[in-house]
């Protein structure tokens, strides 16, 4: 049964029709619209996911670091600039660093963060670079303490710091390395972590000044060692280097202890304290070992290497307790830390 419209002059079957033609119309817009609202949403999903994993920005591997196998670039800038580099957990002791960098982030799946740190540790040794500082954090708290005390702060770029998620895993490893150069030096930075995927940003500075000049700006580096010890019974060397809290000798030193063998070597009749000395960050107990332990490295060195008799070396550690200049400054505190030659 239907109901038959009544045709007169008011045209209202007509209206009606046209209504339903409007509602039809209206009807088959939404229909498509539902349709389509889902394939655009996906299509946006699909863009997004392809510039996060597609096509690579324009940048490629450092010559001396090519990529861990199956890693992409996410992020690549070159530029000149200065940059800080930390030497301690809090960031108190830095290298604040001027020069040409190459600043390239790294992603990859199925990796831990130990694997890919220890691939890059590798690079390192091989192309003859020093290792400076390293950290390390075990857990997702503590990689993000690191990421907020340290790249939220110094980074430059968007993609380095807690704005990034990825940026902050469930564990890190960090480092800061030397390349010593003749009168420049190469620093690097390498940070990796892992949550569903592993992260590496790797910060490779160029034409940086060399070592001694950033941690003592203005030193008198031309140092007569026997005028030295005949004018004040003792000379300071502060071109004996270190990691940070470790007491083994970079490779970098090697100028600086081929001098003072050879001073000893002109001057047998000379026996000498070697005295190891800090700044006061940390405990005394720690700062009083470390200072033993460096001067015992020294000593060693001598003996082992440059063939100098045992016997005319004590080694002493005094730690943090003969300053030289304030600690309260870094520039004091580098002067600070020195080991001492002291005729017997």
């Amino acid at each position: 049964m239907y109901w038959r419209l009544p045709e007169n002059k008011t045209g209202y079957k007509k209206r009606l029709v046209r209504t339903y033609g409007r509602l039809r119309a209206r009807l088959n817009r939404r229909l498509v619209c539902n349709l389509c609202y889902p394939g655009l949403i996906l299509l946006c999903l699909l863009g997004a996911t392809g510039a996060a994993w597609g096509k690579a920005p324009a940048g490629r591997d450092h010559p001396l670091f090519p990529r861990f196998p199956g890693a992409v670039i996410g992020h690549y800038a070159q530029r000149y600039d200065e940059f800080i580099l930390p030497l301690d957990a809090k960031v108190e002791e830095y290298l604040r660093v001027e020069g040409w960098a190459t600043q390239i982030q790294y992603r990859l799946e199925g990796r831990s963060t130990l694997e890919v740190y220890r691939y890059y540790e590798s690079l390192l040794t091989k192309a003859g670079f020093e290792v400076l500082f390293t950290h390390e954090g075990r857990n997702f708290e503590e990689t993000r303490q690191w990421v907020a005390g340290y790249y939220d702060i110094y980074a430059k770029q968007s993609w380095t710091g807690r704005s990034n998620p990825s940026f902050v895993g469930d564990d890190f490893r960090y480092l800061v390395a030397r390349l010593a150069g003749g009168e420049e030096d190469a620093f690097l930075s390498l940070y990796v972590t892992t949550k569903r995927r592993s992260i590496v940003q790797l910060d490779i500075i160029e034409g940086a000044p060399t070592l001694g000049e950033l941690l003592i700006p203005g030193l008198d580096r031309d140092i007569d060692y026997g005028e030295e010890v005949k004018k004040n019974g003792f000379v300071a060397i502060y071109e004996i280097y270190f990691a940070s809290g470790e007491a083994e000798i970079l490779e970098s030193s090697r100028q600086a202890l081929a001098e003072i063998a050879r001073f000893l070597q002109e001057n047998p009749e000379l026996t000498f304290y070697v005295v190891g000395h800090t700044d006061n960050r940390g405990t005394y107990e720690f700062n009083l070992d470390l200072s033993r332990r460096r001067a015992e490295s020294v000593a060693r060195e001598l003996v082992e290497t440059y063939g100098i008799e045992a016997e005319r070396l004590q080694a002493v550690g005094v730690g943090p307790v003969a300053p030289v200049a304030t600690n309260e400054t870094q520039e004091g505190r580098a002067r600070n830390r020195r080991v001492v030659l002291v005729v017997r």
